[in-house]
């Protein structure tokens, strides 16, 4: 009979989650009979501006739906702009032996206090992190040893996030092979790995490594853990296995993001009376689900600050130009084919200016606008020209887009139509809108459009049959 492989699941880092949370990785660990070995800090915390590219460190504290009504400077330069960002960051009880082990019974736990002295000055929480894993590398050796066995498998994860363990546990691997997530095929993630015991106790030896050899040459954390795996000799098998990220999983509540972006909107030192109102009507938009309704004045006073800027204002007005554009697309006092078009010239501009948004922004646009990406449907493939009698927030985007080449232009509307065909996320979104509403005629065409776009993808041919299986229902032509 097949001896049962011994499996350690190894948790490091910030807990930055409720003991609810925490609770269903212990299921996770219970469902493969794993042992759990635990080192984590004492403090019970969650991202913020000094963790990772700022972009990314923004939005993980006010949530998607919030963060794409801010201007792209205040990513870059929140600490100037609002120097008590830290105010907003809500107060959470420090992390116990009694509720690890309550969580996890028969847990090997260790709790430290915050080591300040780790912090890297390009990337505070990396060599954090990997001490962590270090140190619960330490628990496990010294159970092995204790007991006089090696685990079979080794499982290490960041307790901000669900990853699914009997995936990560199944795999046959190669010596030196190691299961671990990629970040667009290029660099591997740190999320999570597994791996044999010895690939585990490799893995744990980054930290010393980098703390004598890298500290002033750090390349970041995935490129480092990317060059450590090839230089050490390890073999990555690429795994997806996470059940929910850690913007879902191991961040601030929504109640909590709420209050954190209510006290950031009344006390931001730029943008004015315009970004004042954007940011306290799209919270409540978010938050209560109240319908956004803009001041009519608004868009002829961006207009004014564009032509006349006040003297060593903080922020270019023409910044403000995206979030009110989106605050303009939400409100369903804007006429249909105008939300449409602010909508499209806001990840248009993205697409053109700030690659690592428009994808991010779309996604989460969709879920905020009152038809959930369906008015964008049209401009994908016949994009409308400008008139005369635009409003002024369109007259604004024609002079601001017309600052770009038309190649340019022409490049990053097949960029866009690619993504607003190809995102699963954004085909649910128009199909379930569109079916809802009975426009099925609509749903048909868009149907078309992806099925012709992408004629390879098995999913756009369902796609299609479906849309035509509903549209035949109603006798359309």
């Amino acid at each position: 009979m097949k001896q049962q492989q011994r499996i350690a699941v190894c948790i490091s880092g910030q807990v930055r989650t409720s003991g609810e949370k925490l609770k269903e990785i212990a299921a996770q660990a219970q469902k493969i009979a794993a042992d759990v070995f635990i080192s984590v800090w004492a403090d019970r915390g969650g991202k913020t501006i000094e963790s990772g590219p700022r972009h990314i460190a923004v939005r993980r504290m006010f949530g998607g739906d919030l963060s794409i009504f801010l201007p792209r400077e205040l990513f870059y330069k929140i600490e100037t702009h609002y120097p008590g960002w830290q105010d907003v960051l809500p107060e959470r009880a420090p992390v116990t032996a009694e509720e690890l082990q309550d969580i996890f019974p028969g847990a090997v736990v260790e709790i430290e206090p915050d080591r300040p002295e780790l912090d890297l000055p390009a990337e505070k929480n990396s060599l954090r992190m990997l001490y962590k894993i270090h140190r619960c590398n330490q628990l496990k050796r010294a159970y092995e040893a204790k007991h006089g066995f090696r685990y079979d498998r080794v499982i290490r994860v960041r307790p901000d996030m669900l990853v699914d363990f009997a995936k990560l546990a199944a795999p046959v691997l190669e010596p030196g092979g190691i299961l671990a997530q990629m970040r667009r095929g290029e660099s591997v993630h740190d999320k999570y790995w597994a791996g044999s015991s010895d690939v585990d106790d490799v893995m744990a030896d980054l930290f010393p490594h980098a703390r004598a050899e890298r500290l002033t040459d750090w390349q970041g954390i995935h490129e480092e853990l990317t060059t450590y795996i090839r230089t050490r000799g390890l073999n990555v098998v690429p795994s997806m296995c996470t059940l929910s990220d850690f913007a879902e999983f191991g961040e601030y509540t929504p109640q909590e993001r709420c209050k954190m972006a209510q006290q950031y909107a009344h006390n931001i030192s730029v943008g004015g009376e315009i970004l004042s109102e954007v940011l306290e009507k799209s919270r409540r938009l978010v938050c209560a689900g109240e319908p956004l309704k803009l001041r009519s004045e608004s868009p002829a006073a961006l207009a004014a600050q564009i032509a006349d800027p006040a003297p060593g204002g903080l922020i270019d007005p023409w910044q403000l130009l995206p979030p009110l554009s989106l605050a303009a697309a939400c409100d369903l006092q804007t006429p249909p084919a105008i939300r449409a078009r602010l909508a499209y010239h806001i990840i248009l501009d993205d697409a053109l200016n700030w690659k690592a948004w428009y994808k991010f922004r779309t996604l989460h646009m969709v879920n905020l606008l009152p038809e959930r990406g369906a008015e964008l449907v049209p401009l994908i493939a016949k994009p409308v020209a400008g008139r005369q009698d635009d409003p002024v927030l369109l007259q604004l985007w024609a002079k601001q887009l017309g600052r770009a080449a038309p190649q340019d232009i022409e490049n990053a509307r097949s960029l866009l139509a690619d993504f607003l065909m190809g995102a699963r996320e954004v085909r649910i979104s128009v199909h379930d809108f569109l079916k809802e509403e009975g426009r099925l005629q609509e749903l048909l065409t868009y149907a078309e459009l992806v099925a012709g776009h992408f004629p390879e993808q098995r999913n756009a041919g369902v796609f299609l049959a479906v849309a035509t299986k509903l549209a035949a229902r109603q006798k359309l032509p």
